[in-house]
């Protein structure tokens, strides 16, 4: 599907009708809360009007991983870009690591986000602060490594509201 295309009726929408417009915006530098406007802009139809209305009711624009489309989830980077990007609200998965340290990281395992292996919970803050949690997406992102909780907090005071998913351990 091209994400240049926009969805014809919000009612009937399907994720990726929305992933192809959040797509189109993170490739244009447009800001998040323009979302609703590019999801029915390009179309006209007879619901136009409940559309409108039902977009007139977001409240809030969550960041995903902070903005995992365009920079690598989980990171400070990921992060900075939901609040530069005008997010309301940004997501991050937590669990703990074998110090007891609470991380930023969906996967149990570092492997698939870094070039690691191995449960958090079975390695030390330390052992976690030296892997590359950038590279995996892209070079550019090279120096990143997974923040704790506190970073991210301190990171977000006074810009945005922050929501955790708790991570099961494993």
């Amino acid at each position: 599907r091209n994400p240049q295309t926009f969805v014809p009726n919000i009612f009937e929408a399907k994720d990726s009708d929305f992933q192809a417009a959040e797509q189109r915006i993170y490739r244009s530098d447009m800001y998040p809360s323009h979302l609703s406007l590019e999801v029915i802009e390009g179309k006209t139809s007879k619901d136009d009007a409940k559309i409108r209305k039902a977009a007139a009711k977001i409240k809030h624009i969550i960041g995903h991983r902070g903005s995992c489309f365009d920079r690598p989830e989980n990171t400070l980077a990921s992060y900075r870009r939901a609040i530069e990007s005008g997010a309301t609200i940004m997501e991050m998965d937590v669990r703990r690591t074998k110090d007891d340290v609470i991380i930023s990281l969906h996967d149990a395992d570092v492997k698939r986000t870094t070039n690691g292996s191995g449960l958090a919970r079975n390695l030390p803050l330390a052992d976690i602060r030296k892997l590359d949690a950038g590279s995996w997406f892209d070079q550019k992102f090279k120096d990143e490594r997974i923040p704790t909780m506190r970073e991210i907090l301190e990171l977000a005071k006074g810009k945005i509201d922050v929501m955790l998913d708790l991570q099961a351990s494993g």
